[in-house]
């Protein structure tokens, strides 16, 4: 099977090393299941298509703008389609990347697969977030009534809801539980007391983590809000916010109004290698946002055997079923948010046993699971066009 993939993950085309994302591992490794894997990115800098493996080359696309990287992509895919004898393309959501997927499905009658990794559309919070997204959402419907299969990494409680936004057959939906999965390993006996030493003063001071984009989604101001809560009964913590993102300033900027700047430190990206030494230096790990489909942070704070607090959205409804230390809020207020977390002070849940209980969900979580549910999917595809 020789497939075409177009993305905007830019970590594609990154060092590994100093990459904040595991992205690139995955795709070689989904690579190695296949004839040939050709791998559309964009890319902070412009350079000829490399190979990362033996049959994954990456067509990285420097681009300054939407248009321009429409345009730039259409042109690298029909080269490809032209030349590789491409049997399917797959796009990472049903927007920027799906319109050029539809776009060289109609010049070249390539099978479309179109892939949804969130819950964005039709979504009033998301809607809200900027004008742009009422026509990006336009888009997305029309691309998605034009593809012939979608692969969902979205949680089971989101299924129903987007099969009847996306109004398609079932026979065209193949999912993904838990969405991409995670490297389980990567996060087992990680030592995390000289990221405490870097940080807090006396071990019995308390380390809240937040893992991911500084963006309105994430609803950070929630989290900054239950901090100076937090502090008032636990007035030694330490608040470590690991991501970039366009809310950056404003944050920093509140941080300051609710004088809690001296306790909340604003860490930038950091390479995905060093992630689960964060995790391991934590008490608690946050989660406060408006709209989720599968976010990766609670499975590696999983992983890691971390408790859990986290708004009642996508995968956060699944949390009680997995542990007793997975806290769910179903009110965005940051006093309920801040007493969750002094419970979880207070009890000492950190210092308790594993938290996985679920083998079952263990498995799904594996991004062996999640890879091969790519495969199978596109096999699908293929057979019923």
């Amino acid at each position: 099977m020789n497939v075409l993939y177009i993305t905007i993950d830019k970590s594609l085309t990154q060092d590994p090393k100093n990459s904040f994302q595991n992205s690139l591992d995955r795709e070689i490794a989904i690579g190695k299941k296949m004839e040939n894997y050709h791998i559309i990115a964009m890319s902070q800098t412009c350079c000829a298509p490399y190979k990362v493996s033996t049959n994954t080359v990456i067509y990285p696309i420097a681009a300054k703008g939407m248009l321009s990287f429409i345009y730039k992509s259409l042109c690298v895919g029909k080269k490809i389609c032209k030349n590789k004898s491409i049997d399917l393309i797959s796009t990472q959501d049903p927007l920027l990347t799906g319109f050029v997927g539809l776009r060289l499905k109609k010049l070249f009658t390539i099978p479309l697969n179109i892939q949804y990794h969130g819950d964005f559309l039709n979504n009033p919070y998301w809607l809200k977030e900027h004008w742009l997204n009422h026509v990006f959402n336009r888009l997305g419907m029309y691309v998605i009534a034009k593809a012939d299969s979608f692969l969902l990494g979205v949680t089971p409680n989101l299924q129903k809801k987007i099969t009847n936004v996306f109004r398609v057959s079932k026979e065209r939906i193949f999912v993904l539980p838990y969405g991409l999965g995670i490297d389980r390993h990567h996060f087992n006996n990680r030592n995390g007391h000289l990221m405490r030493e870097r940080f807090v003063q006396n071990p019995t001071d308390k380390i809240a983590l937040y893992v991911g984009r500084l963006c309105k989604q994430k609803n950070l101001p929630l989290l900054l809000e239950a901090a100076r809560e937090v502090l008032l009964e636990s007035p030694e913590t330490i608040f470590l916010i690991i991501g970039e993102g366009p809310e950056k300033k404003k944050l920093i900027k509140m941080a300051y109004q609710l004088k809690i700047n001296k306790h909340l430190f604003f860490i930038g990206n950091i390479p995905y290698r060093q992630i689960p030494d964060y995790y391991a230096a934590s008490d608690v790990v946050i989660l406060p946002s408006l709209y989720e489909g599968c976010p990766r942070v609670l499975m590696e704070a999983m992983a890691a055997k971390k408790p859990i607090v986290t708004t009642d959205r996508g995968f956060a409804n699944i949390g009680p079923q997995i542990n007793q230390h997975y806290f769910v809020i179903n009110k965005h207020d940051p006093r309920i948010l801040a007493q969750a977390i002094n419970h979880i002070f207070s009890e000492n849940f950190s210092t308790r046993s594993p938290m996985y209980s679920l083998p079952e969900c263990e498995h799904e979580f594996d991004q062996k699971f999640a890879i091969q549910g790519y495969i199978d999917a596109w096999q699908a595809t293929l057979r019923a066009t």
